[in-house]
């Protein structure tokens, strides 16, 4: 189950560096997530727009998914 997500993750940073043309990591991503939080948006959901915005929400509930498989508190 752990390398399923892992691999889960690794997919989902690969598909948003083919479609941006950048080195996308997990890290890069939750560093993205994190500077999207402001106290209007304290939990740093993407506004609705762009294509780009659209999967980084997606990823994000991802993410949080998989941190708690990953970590056994879920």
């Amino acid at each position: 189950m752990t390398a399923q997500w892992l691999v889960t993750l690794d997919l989902a940073a690969t598909y948003l560096a083919q479609s941006f043309g950048q080195d996308v990591t997990e890290e890069r991503i939750r560093q993205w997530i994190s500077r999207s939080k402001t106290p209007a948006n304290p939990e740093g959901v993407p506004r609705r727009g762009s294509e780009g915005r659209r999967a980084l929400y997606d990823l994000r509930d991802l993410i949080t998914l998989a941190e708690t498989r990953l970590t056994g508190t879920g």
